[in-house]
């Protein structure tokens, strides 16, 4: 079976399939506070169990090397769940 993926899938989370829990609007609007907006091509925040979520972030461009520890940091503060981010270079149109 061959599987076709456009550049628009790679720029876009699919959120209709995407396991999002009561804290997972709570984390994009506090990662979008910490990167900024203009920074995100997309993200989402999905929960395994309700206490432990991965927040998945497309950035617009070349992103530094630490800034995913330092958003897991920056998110712990907030609250009281598991939480662990992962950053992915891209290149978007916002």
């Amino acid at each position: 079976m061959k599987v076709i993926i456009t550049e628009e899938q790679i720029r876009k989370f699919n959120r209709e399939s995407a396991n999002q829990g009561k804290f997972s609007k709570a984390l994009e609007q506090l990662t979008i506070s910490f990167i900024g907006k203009e920074n995100i091509c997309d993200l989402v925040a999905v929960t395994t169990d309700e206490k432990n979520y991965v927040v998945l972030v497309l950035f617009n461009g070349p992103s530094s090397y630490n800034l995913s520890s330092k958003l897991d940091v920056f998110l712990k503060q907030f609250l009281p769940i598991k939480v662990f981010s992962l950053i992915t270079d891209t290149e978007c149109n916002n």
